[in-house]
């Protein structure tokens, strides 16, 4: 049974709001004067969503047209546009302009002056596993500096670079794939065999045999065997992303300590690469450190523990974010006719934002994305909404711009 439940805890997810199908135009002259969506019009119930960038003042300043925008990175963003029958991808600029025209099928950020974009390079094939799509790699010019050689797989999580590498599916093959990393010269510097690869974090990524260093040396098995009563798993996650709203990002290692479960009391706690557990494994789920701290969950709720295993914020919260900025989104245990919400705690634990929000993003560049009945703004560190809630979704700050969408 507490198997299930860790495996559902796993799988919970944030959930967006659905907002009642309008005219576009319309919805989005009411967003600007922060007015209520007008009478809904009928549809079938489907929504779409479109993307568009505010600064931090609260100024649309790019036009909400995108049907997909990623945050800025290195002064571009990759955003998707409809064009008749397809959705493409190209990157613009912070003032909306296309430096890079869409042409793609799919487009990562930039990292590292480089950015994965994949298109169709044959046509595919029915009885194949190969649709003919393959990754390659574009400077901010938009010229090809990697050519179009890699698969796209479902197995690597993310493809940009990363401490100089990044992570490629040469081929898909049954049950498993031909991967490795490739340099930024495209060569293939770790050739392995892996449904599954992230980028490098602190010289260290998670293939399926478990992590391994810049070498392609296993440095940590996903599973640890120490005898027949003690044995370990690296404790792998979905850990809610801001990126853009809705998506997740796998976490496995975060200032030197990896989540770990005992296989046998599962009970978790953190290992370090060289294999030596440093907190032992005594709380029901473990997530990765953050500016120092570490959030776990008890018996009793979810608090945070130091580097040294002591608990210095107590389990007292329904729900716990990672600290950023020196602040973390938490949600107070239930009580008998209170409902909960999320406000922000200091390292310290106390409160420094009360909770009054129904969701709460962490903090980048001073402020917060936040929701309310079903909007979302966003507040500074003093708790001053700055921008008023009025989108339907909307993505963390990057580079003084931040991602906002409507439905209709």
């Amino acid at each position: 049974m507490r198997k299930i439940c860790l495996t559902l805890l796993l799988l919970i997810l944030p959930q967006f709001m659905i907002s009642c199908s309008i005219h576009k135009a319309e919805y989005i002259q009411q967003v600007k004067n922060h007015e209520e969506p007008a009478t809904a019009v009928e549809s079938s119930g489907f929504h779409k969503q479109f993307w568009g960038y505010i600064d931090k003042s609260g100024k649309l300043v790019i036009q909400i047209k995108f049907s997909q925008a990623s945050r800025f990175k290195e002064g571009l963003a990759a955003v998707e546009i409809e064009s008749g029958d397809k959705q493409l991808f190209g990157y613009i600029n912070k003032s909306g302009k296309y430096v890079i025209k869409p042409k793609y099928i799919s487009a990562g950020s930039f990292n590292e002056g480089l950015a994965a974009v994949s298109t169709r390079i044959k046509p595919a094939k029915s009885n194949s596993r190969d649709n003919g799509i393959r990754i390659g790699y574009i400077n901010p010019k938009g010229e090809l500096k990697i050519g179009y050689k890699y698969e796209l797989s479902s197995g690597s999580e993310e493809s940009s670079f990363s401490e100089g590498l990044a992570a490629v599916c040469i081929k898909q093959i049954p049950f498993t794939s031909e991967a490795g990393y490739i340099n930024k010269l495209g060569k293939l510097v770790i050739k392995l065999r892996s449904n599954r690869t992230t980028p490098f974090n602190d010289g260290i990524a998670l293939t399926d045999a478990g992590l391994i260093n810049k070498a392609g040396k296993l440095i940590l098995p996903k599973k640890i065997i120490i005898n027949s009563t003690t044995s370990f798993q690296i404790f792998e996650q979905l850990i809610p992303s801001s990126e853009i709203s809705g998506i997740s990002s796998q976490v496995f290692i975060s200032e030197g300590f990896v989540p770990i479960i005992d296989l046998h009391s599962l009970k978790c706690g953190y290992m370090n690469r060289n294999r030596k557990i440093v907190i032992k494994p005594t709380f029901q789920l473990a997530y990765p450190y953050s500016e120092g701290l570490g959030r776990v969950q008890t018996d009793t709720g979810q608090g945070y523990i130091d580097r040294t295993g002591k608990m210095v914020i107590p389990p007292q919260f329904r729900e716990s974010r990672r600290f950023s900025e020196g602040l973390a989104a938490v949600m107070p245990l239930y009580k008998r006719g209170k409902l909960s919400k999320f406000g922000y705690i200091n390292k310290s634990g106390k409160w420094v934002i009360k909770p009054e929000y129904d969701d709460a993003f962490e903090f980048h560049e001073g402020l917060a994305a936040v929701c309310i009945s079903k909007r979302w703004g966003f507040i500074d560190k003093t708790g001053k909404m700055v921008v008023e809630p009025k989108y339907d979704i909307a993505g963390s700050f990057s580079e003084g711009r931040a991602p906002v969408a409507i439905k209709f």
